[in-house]
């Protein structure tokens, strides 16, 4: 369905019904509901039962931090691992890890196989998040992977999802950590701060103060210098936009 024809406030009422973003440009907002209809089962498309790779027990599986013994697993494996799909590690993948939507991502060990089970929020709707299991070998090399949305198809799953794990334990190989998603304690708190003035200024020409009945006057000079002779001491405050309050 085209939404080139609808007015701005159609787009984004239709977005705030499927609960998305309602920022960016009207342009961004109606590819943005195009990209909804192209998926109309968003975030409910459950993994098939055609291949589901066999993981460990959840009760094994241990959130990853700095004391966690993981494999040498480098670039060079997810560019070798995509290859064979024609792709490569695009920005989109890269955004999603570096933007925080990867909501954790833990591991168990069996078999000699390390057993990666991560969670990553939807692109456009924060509030879907797809459940995503990477086996690796202890040489670091990637066995199977699956997504929980539409594309992730396991055992060779390489939707973005995957790709920003994969790229995820990369940075964890590197550097001993990864950036998930921040709880609320972990955000800078920001309820203190003035909110921002989201409406227009208002002209002073159009302040309907012409209509009171005072006579506003204000002279900023101290009382010893007002009337001067030869000079004209009276200012007024409104004298430059309401040119009919001058007196003469």
């Amino acid at each position: 369905m085209s939404y080139s024809g609808w007015s701005l406030k159609e787009v984004k009422e239709e977005l705030r019904k499927q609960g998305a973003k309602l920022s960016g440009r009207e342009l961004d907002l109606v590819e943005r509901m195009e990209a909804y209809d192209r998926n109309q089962n968003f975030g409910f498309e459950a993994l098939q039962d055609d291949y589901q790779i066999i993981t460990p027990d959840s009760s094994l599986c241990k959130d990853m931090n700095a004391d966690t013994v993981f494999t040498n697993f480098k670039q060079e494996t997810i560019d070798i691992y995509l290859a064979k799909f024609d792709k490569k590690l695009e920005a989109n993948a890269r955004n999603l890890y570096s933007d925080r939507f990867i909501k954790f991502i833990r591991l168990a060990i069996s078999d000699s196989l390390y057993y990666v089970r991560s969670q990553c929020m939807a692109e456009m709707k924060k509030s879907v998040s797809y459940k995503i299991d990477v086996v690796v070998d202890m040489d670091g090399s990637i066995i199977e992977t699956q997504c929980q949305c539409a594309a992730g198809m396991g055992p060779n799953a390489h939707c973005k999802h995957v790709c920003a794990v994969l790229f995820a334990l990369y940075q964890f190989s590197q550097h001993g950590n990864i950036m998930t998603e921040q709880t609320r304690t972990q955000r800078l708190q920001t309820f203190h701060h003035c909110k921002a003035y989201m409406g227009s200024p208002l002209k002073t020409g159009e302040i309907p103060l012409y209509k009171c009945n005072m006579d506003v006057r204000y002279d900023p000079k101290p009382p010893e210098y007002r009337n001067t002779s030869g000079y004209n001491d009276y200012f007024r405050n409104l004298c430059l936009n309401y040119p009919n309050r001058i007196r003469s």
